[in-house]
């Protein structure tokens, strides 16, 4: 169990800077998002 442990322990370490990229790109696809889904709600409504 113990190699398991540190492989997971190195993948996290090696997963953070990777991470860092979609932690800064999610808020951003949630705006994009819910703008789209504003506008195709007006373009629909109207």
């Amino acid at each position: 169990m113990t190699g398991s442990e540190t492989d997971a322990q190195s993948g996290s370490l090696g997963r953070d800077d990777a991470a860092s990229i979609p932690l800064r790109v999610a808020p951003m696809l949630m705006l994009g998002l819910s703008i789209l889904v504003l506008v195709i709600l007006y373009v629909t409504t109207t």
